[in-house]
């Protein structure tokens, strides 16, 4: 009776052991500690003032990486389009239209959320000024009022790429997969909070590529700086 339990608590610490053994094949680098990924890579790295830049290898894929305030931001998505736009001058026919004073627009500008951006044929709501040209209409909210601004966008990035926008450990995450050979897919990271002397972090692939594959590779990367 005594080895058959002996034998039972063998069997059941090998079944823990293999549960928790990673897979085969998995590994986690660090590329000088500013971010990880997940994979068998190898690396290389140009560092100066104020970049820090470099390639990786792994397997297969091949990508370039670069952490700096400027690094590639990826394609815009359709919010990020509005955004730029607005603070170009949008804003000026915003606050006009709401009866603000002008003198107050900037004080106001970063207190207008873009909720989100959708065709202008799916609007169900009164749109804050006419515009037969437009194609599109922006959900904004300011001071606890929605609003709906209608604008004209020929941008191709929507129909050139997957975007997917999400935030991940206190940093704002895109990832973007292009549908054609030509383009490229990566993944950018940036710090919420605006602190002027934080780095952005872009990954983005050298070549067209197992697309499985390299979505979970950038999926898996964690920026270990700015935290």
């Amino acid at each position: 009776m005594a080895e058959k339990v002996i034998i039972f608590y063998v069997l059941i610490c090998s079944i823990i052991s293999c549960s928790t053994k990673p897979s085969q094949g998995s590994r986690i680098t660090n590329v000088n500690n500013i971010f990880s990924i997940e994979g068998q890579c190898t690396f290389d790295s140009q560092e100066d003032k104020d970049a820090f830049t470099g390639n990786l290898w792994c397997g297969n894929i091949a990508l370039k990486y670069n952490y700096s305030k400027e690094s590639y931001s990826g394609p815009l998505t359709q919010e990020e389009e509005f955004g730029n736009a607005f603070k170009g001058n949008y804003y000026v026919k915003f606050f006009e239209k709401i009866h603000i004073d002008s003198k107050l627009n900037r004080m106001f500008i970063d207190s207008v959320m873009i909720k989100k951006i959708d065709p202008i044929e799916s609007a169900n709501k009164a749109l804050l000024f006419p515009c037969s040209s437009c194609n599109k209409v922006a959900s904004l909210t300011f001071r606890n009022r929605m609003y709906f601004y209608p604008f004209y966008s020929n941008s191709n990035d929507s129909n050139n790429y997957n975007i997917k926008v999400d935030t991940l450990e206190g940093h704002y995450r895109k990832i973007f997969f292009a549908k054609t050979d030509s383009l490229q897919s990566g993944v950018f990271l940036r710090p919420l909070s605006k602190n002027s002397n934080q780095k952005n972090l872009s990954i983005f692939s050298l070549k067209s590529t197992d697309v499985l594959v390299l979505e979970k590779m950038l999926k898996s990367v964690h920026l270990l700086q700015n935290k």
